[in-house]
């Protein structure tokens, strides 16, 4: 992480541009839900509030280099950069739309709570590999600009890919924290995008980074311990 101290209103930018975040994920689900008197979504809204102070004040300038895009971004890449964005609003938009028509949950109310249960530890586990990993970036690419090389202290002791497992996590909970059936089909979509990430940028990282292959023959698992 970033040592030196940086000046204050640099840092209230961050802040600012990450808690407006939060503020748009506010408007789109309590905007379509019509409503304020729903206890899920505020539950969401503090979950991404939390996080994203947590990685503004955190991670320092290490967020700006996160949102750099490389000249030689593959079209697939580009694909995937969109496609995350555009199937979050839907998730929680269409979530937002089914708490509006105040239909009765089909989510029996034990995996709502399971959903919860899936999104604290979700949230609490990305944002710790975002903490831990200075080149954990949204780019599938080698740096050797910055002297890449593998992190094996922290979340990575367990998995190879905790941001991703956080990521597939929180598609998977949100839908079923906000109890919301119609949600899980573009949350579903998200998780099978970010399978797909894990795989391709797995492989790379074999043949690409030194020391990659010896690192993943100890922590033997991508994703999720004693299954994948």
């Amino acid at each position: 992480m970033n040592a030196q101290v940086e000046p204050a209103g640099r840092v209230l930018r961050r802040v600012t541009r990450m808690l407006s975040g939060t503020v748009l994920v506010a408007a789109l689900l309590f905007g379509t839900a019509g409503r304020l008197d729903w206890w899920p979504g505020w539950l969401l809204v503090g979950l991404f509030l939390v996080y994203s102070l947590a990685l503004s004040l955190g991670a320092g300038a290490l967020l700006e280099a996160r949102r750099r895009q490389p000249p030689d971004t593959p079209p697939a890449e580009l694909a995937l950069l969109i496609a995350t964005p555009v199937l979050i609003v839907v998730m929680l938009g269409v979530a937002g739309l089914e708490a509006r028509a105040g239909l009765p949950s089909h989510i029996p109310l034990v995996l709502q709570i399971a959903g919860w249960v899936i999104l604290l530890p979700a949230a609490w586990l990305a944002t710790w590999a975002l903490l831990t990993n200075p080149f954990a970036i949204a780019f599938s690419r080698i740096q050797p600009e910055r002297g890449q090389q593998v992190i094996t202290h922290g979340p990575y002791r367990l998995v190879r890919h905790p941001v991703y497992a956080g990521a597939i996590a929180f598609a998977l909970g949100t839908p079923l924290g906000l109890g919301s059936v119609w949600a899980l089909l573009p949350g579903g979509a998200l998780a099978a995008l970010f399978v797909g990430r894990t795989i391709t940028e797995d492989a790379m990282l074999r043949q690409q980074l030194p020391g990659y292959a010896e690192y993943a023959a100890h922590v033997r698992y991508r994703l999720l311990p004693r299954v994948w």
